[in-house]
């Protein structure tokens, strides 16, 4: 099975490798990356889930 990772669209990044599929919606930021929010879209053939939003938070003190 062949793995792919679509890069082309900033605002739609794809991972594929069957049967899996995991999608970042509306991008990501490079600024401010101590904290990082997106919409993560993760399908397995025929059953997607969306988390929305997702924020993944650093906390170094």
């Amino acid at each position: 099975m062949e793995r792919s990772l679509d890069t082309t669209n900033a605002k739609h990044i794809t991972y594929k490798k069957p049967p899996l599929e995991i999608t970042i919606l509306g991008g990501i930021r490079l600024d401010g990356l101590d904290r990082l929010r997106t919409t993560l879209k993760i399908q397995v053939e025929h059953l997607a889930i969306r988390h929305n939003p997702l924020i993944l938070v650093t906390n170094e003190d």
